[in-house]
This record gives structure tokens, sequence and C-alpha cells, in this order.
């Protein structure tokens, strides 16, 4: 019995060792970057056009690009975390992922100062749609200087209509529509949203809406 112990206990040292390597080395959801944006094609932002596309690493570690979504309408939301208007919108994207699943594609992209700032929400509030975070400002090179804005984009890749500030369910449902539809330049919808006071965190960016 005495040999039986003695077997068993160095090898519980082991698996115990080999347990906490294991954990100490497996990624940490709260430990998975926002790898940032980057542009692969130039061009202008306009309704009836082809969005300017771009590059992206999710904050779970996919690298893609919005070609990659061809097929399917769209949504391209430009939000802060220090944006109340943008975070109160925030479960209506979810609920849109989770009702149309793989027919309708939402994409968040932060435009916090450090991902670290985008990290710590998703801890405490996560999302279950796509995000990344904005480090090369394409929200300003597409020509906002103000947040909350959601881009629809067609199964074309065309840009389909444009919503600025606070957007309700309603709201995106029919920007959904409009992707669906294809629709032309002059059917829109460009709404100015909620307002707040702005904090931003970059430099003449703004919270929609406000003055």
């Amino acid at each position: 019995m005495q040999i039986t112990k003695n077997l068993i206990r160095p090898a519980l040292a082991g698996l115990i060792v080999l347990a906490a390597a294991l954990s100490l080395s497996a990624p940490s959801s709260a430990a998975l970057p926002c790898g940032g944006t980057w542009w692969i094609s130039e061009g202008d932002l306009a309704v009836g056009q082809p969005l300017p596309e771009f590059g992206f690493a999710t904050c779970n570690g996919e690298e893609l690009a919005t070609s990659d979504f061809a097929g399917r309408p769209l949504l391209v939301n430009f939000w802060a975390t220090w944006c109340a208007p943008c975070v109160k919108e925030l479960p209506h994207f979810a609920e849109l992922h989770e009702e149309y699943g793989d027919e309708v594609t939402v994409l968040g992209v932060s435009v916090d100062q450090h991902p670290d700032y985008v990290r710590a929400f998703l801890e405490h509030n996560p999302l279950p749609y796509l995000l990344a975070w904005d480090s090369e400002d394409i929200a300003g090179d597409l020509g906002f200087n103000s947040i909350p804005v959601t881009l629809a984009i067609d199964a074309e890749g065309n840009l389909a209509g444009v919503h600025r500030g606070y957007a309700s369910q309603r709201d995106l449902e029919e920007l959904i529509e409009l992707a669906s539809a294809n629709a032309a330049a002059d059917d829109a919808a460009e709404d100015d949203g909620a307002a707040g006071e702005p904090t931003p965190r970059r430099e003449g960016l703004e919270i929609a809406g406000s003055e």
C-alpha cells in the first residue's frame, strides 16, 4: 500500500503542475487583442458607390476584410465606449445579429484612443457580433467627425444608406431594408440622433447630434 501511495503522489503532483501550466498558457478572452484596421483600397464614400474596402483584425483575433461579406448586407457601426448614445444602441445591434444570423453581418468599429478601453468594456459588456478597433482612423478618412454613425452596405458592396446619431431598432431595420433592396442614393437615410455631452478621446471627434 505504501508503494502505491508513493507512486500516486508524484503523479498527482505532476498533473497539478501540468494543469497550472496549461491554464497560464491558454489565451484569456480578456487578453484577446483588437488588432486594428488598415486600408486595402481607396475611394470616396458615396451612396450607390462601392464602400472603400478595408481590412481589420477582430477582437477575437480574426483577420478579415469587408469584401469577405459580399453576397449579404453589412452594417458597419462606428462607436466608442465613452459615447453614451453609442453604448445605448449596442443592444440593438446584438439583437439584429441574433435575429438575422448569417443573412446580415454586423461589424462594430470602435474609435477609442486605445484598444485597452475596448477590451475593458467588453469584459463587462460582451457583444456577439464582429468587433474591431479603428487604429488607422478609417472613420476620419471616410469623412465622419461625429459618432455614432452606421453604414448599410448592400450585397454587392455598395453603400446603401447612412444613419448618423443614435439608431433605434427600427432605424437599423430600415438600413437593412435599404441594403437588401440595393437602394439608390436618394433613398438613403441620414438622421441626426440623440444629443449628449461629447467626451472625445480623439481630437475633433464628437457625439452626433450634440452642440
